[in-house]
């Protein structure tokens, strides 16, 4: 599970399809993805979702393609609640 948490208290939760196949490798990629999330719009989903993904040089798929997914699921679901049309 991923969250992400907005500076007006609000958190949306996504998650990535087999994430978990080798978490040391999932934190060290959240933690290089995070500059391209942290003080950006969370409406500003292409935007944030483009720069996540221009460094990523190989492939489609994969691990680092699952984190930036459970990132931007996170995201929408904080556009979901903010709309009132998400879990809470």
């Amino acid at each position: 599970m991923i969250r992400v948490e907005t500076d007006e208290g609000i958190t949306g939760i996504g998650s990535g399809r087999g994430i978990r196949e080798a978490p040391d490798v999932e934190v060290a990629i959240l933690k290089h993805l995070k500059q391209y999330v942290i003080g950006q719009d969370p409406f500003d989903t292409e935007k944030i979702w483009h720069e996540m993904w221009q460094p990523k040089l190989v492939g489609r798929r994969g691990i680092t393609t699952r984190v930036i997914s459970g990132i931007d699921i996170a995201l929408w679901d904080i556009k979901g609640k903010v709309a009132n049309r998400g879990s809470s």
